[in-house]
């Protein structure tokens, strides 16, 4: 059998790594999860390569693995990846047991709509580690007893912290009261103790004005039946009279609370980001109200924003809207018969 070579099978195991995650391996989730690849798939590529390759020269697996398991710590280490929980019993097909820690986070409920946009930015601003579990509403999975055990109102986004007051899990549903609540948690993006009022007043003024005059704007203009001019017309000088409000108190301000970036602006882009949806058949919806397309340009301008925008796109959400979609996401519409 050949001499073992530690030094040069280290080096091996690294360039396997970089061969199967390409780039640098010491990357962190959000790199990852663009790539769409794993960890645990990272882990079962490299492992194959190098024990085949370590068959072919004759050298015996247990010289290789502690090479290997050695690398895995200093991936774990130098990353975030000990948020996946892999062991043998729940993967067979792992060559061997790697000791992952088990580390809290925020396991995020997530659809590609603007409420859970906020909270996707939210954590790709702080770098919490979460997981992302989808909830196709166009499927009625909103309504599943398991999802309304976390959310009785059956509505995206939600959270579980695994690490919530006390060291249980806490849920928590509403986007509002989710940024408050990680904001609260991490002690970022909540503006100086002078700021409350203002952060208070305006979130609710999104959370109660700007959101829901949205939402049903866009609902009137694209999914209610033709001829409710009224409905349509109402909400669109809603949301415009919105706008105005926000626009008129931007003014010389580059936040909408204090001199710096918070909670609101974040609760604000997740709506704002829509405009040309809520703002239908206008090319520019931002234009006539400068302030606005001026601070929105800034907040798009943001490194986390591209990659809150690039969560959950690994994964296919339906996207036709037939009559199961209409009875899940408009279920009050089609009342259960007595």
């Amino acid at each position: 059998m050949r001499k073992f070579d530690r030094a040069r099978w280290r080096a091996t195991v690294e360039f396997r790594a970089t061969r199967v995650f390409p780039g640098n391996y010491r990357c962190n989730y959000q790199l990852s999860a663009q790539r769409r690849i794993r960890p645990d798939r990272l882990l079962k590529g490299v492992s194959a390569a190098l024990l085949q390759e370590a068959d072919t020269e004759r050298i015996a697996d247990q010289e290789v693995r502690p090479i290997m398991q050695d690398f895995l710590q200093a991936l774990i280490a130098s990353t975030n990846l000990d948020r996946f929980r892999i062991n043998r019993a729940s993967d067979p097909s792992l060559p061997y047991q790697v000791p992952w820690r088990t580390a809290p986070m925020i396991r995020f409920y997530f659809h590609p709509t603007p409420n859970p946009a906020k909270v996707s930015l939210f954590l790709e601003e702080t770098g919490l580690a979460y997981e992302v579990v989808p909830v196709d509403t166009s499927k009625g999975q909103q309504h599943a007893p398991e999802f309304r055990a976390i959310n009785p109102n059956g509505k995206v986004p939600a959270i579980v912290d695994t690490e919530g007051p006390g060291g249980s899990e806490a849920r928590v549903f509403d986007s509002t009261a989710i940024l408050l609540y990680l904001g609260e948690k991490t002690g970022r993006f909540m503006g100086t103790p002078a700021d409350k009022p203002e952060l208070l007043s305006w979130l609710l003024f999104i959370a109660s004005g700007l959101g829901p005059f949205s939402g049903q704007a866009v609902h009137f203009q694209y999914a209610a039946p033709e001829g409710i001019d009224y409905a349509i017309n109402r909400y669109r000088r809603e949301i415009e009279r919105h706008y105005q409000v926000l626009d008129d108190h931007l003014v010389g301000r580059d936040f909408i609370v204090g001199n710096e970036y918070t909670i609101a602006d974040m609760s604000a882009w997740g709506w704002l980001d829509r405009a040309p949806r809520v703002m239908k058949g206008v090319e520019d919806p931002l234009a006539a109200f400068p302030n606005i397309q001026r601070w929105f340009k800034a907040i798009n301008a943001r490194p986390a924003v591209a990659r809150a925008r690039a969560v959950g796109t690994d994964h296919e959400f339906k996207k036709v809207n037939d009559e199961e979609t209409k009875r899940a996401l408009f279920p009050s519409n089609y009342p259960a018969a007595k």
